[in-house]
């Protein structure tokens, strides 16, 4: 039952529930507007809450799951860190008692670690929800494989401190108006980035220089996907591209053109999601972009 001015995204807090899967299985529709006294099925999803110490594979064990069906089904990038406190939805069971797994993948040697944390739910101008759950029948695609397994098991890793915002951190990727802003927005969702509007095909660059973490679209909901790693702990997140010009371990500089505005993914215009994240935090980029979108071309 829905309280007064609850929304859809307090609702999924409180529950467990993903706001994609109460939004299908109400069959709500933009903007996502709940009344008081409203009933809502709310759908069952088996789930799990990260304790401290548990790593993605001692969980898939404990719960008795596959460990990349559990990662895929929860949106995990390399190396998959889950922090204390997140609630994981669970995929069907193993029919068996789950064999020995190799560890987490680990990045090839010689490369800048990948982003240690997930990426966040993906938000449009007129959604701001998180993107619907990958199916769970067997896919072609899978999390992309390491060079090497890891030696153990991952642990937390120490947060890094906040850092200041500086305008002209980072280049702006794409010019254009910014269609979805940083922070909560009307329908009670959260943004973690910004959606910048540009024609289909317009180049997207490199905010800095780094490595390519992850290029692909296996993460359902953001389309053609590209994270970029970047020295001192930093990543980029650039969604909805048409096509990619860059694959994992690429080496890339500041303003190189990595792929191209598309509408790929929960997104029915050209657009380009991007984010920034310093370990484990959010930030607004608008916080460390230059003033000018003119940067965005060198």
């Amino acid at each position: 039952m829905v309280r007064h001015n609850e929304t859809i995204y307090q609702v999924s807090q409180q529950t467990g529930s993903p706001v994609r899967d109460l939004i299908d299985a109400n069959h709500l529709r933009p903007p996502y507007r709940l009344k008081s006294g409203q009933t809502l099925i709310v759908p069952r999803t088996p789930t799990h809450v990260v304790q401290h110490g548990e790593t993605l594979y001692s969980i898939a064990n404990s719960e008795g799951v596959e460990l990349y069906s559990l990662a895929r089904m929860n949106e995990l990038t390399p190396p998959f860190a889950v922090e204390p406190g997140r609630i994981l939805k669970l995929p069907p069971a193993v029919a068996r008692p789950l064999a020995p797994q190799p560890p987490l993948p680990a990045p090839p040697p010689g490369k800048p670690e990948i982003a240690a944390t997930p990426l966040a739910p993906v938000t449009t101008q007129q959604l701001g929800a998180p993107p619907s759950p990958p199916p769970q029948k067997p896919e072609v695609a899978s999390v992309p494989p390491a060079q090497a397994p890891a030696a153990t098991p991952q642990q937390p890793q120490a947060e890094l401190p906040a850092p200041p915002p500086r305008a002209g951190r980072f280049m702006w990727p794409v010019q254009g108006k910014i269609i979805g802003h940083y922070g909560t927005t009307p329908a009670g969702t959260h943004n973690d980035g910004i959606n910048i509007a540009a024609a289909k095909g317009t180049p997207v660059r490199a905010a800095d220089s780094g490595v390519v973490a992850y290029a692909g679209n296996e993460l359902r909901g953001y389309g053609n996907l590209v994270l970029i790693k970047h020295a001192g702990g930093w990543m980029t997140a650039y969604a909805h591209n048409g096509p990619l010009l860059v694959k994992r371990g690429d080496v890339v500089k500041r303003g190189q053109e990595i792929a191209t505005v598309g509408s790929t993914g929960i997104v029915s215009e050209p657009q380009l999601h991007f984010e920034i994240r310093r370990g484990t935090q959010v930030l607004d980029p608008t916080q460390y972009l230059a003033a000018s979108q003119a940067s965005a071309v060198r």
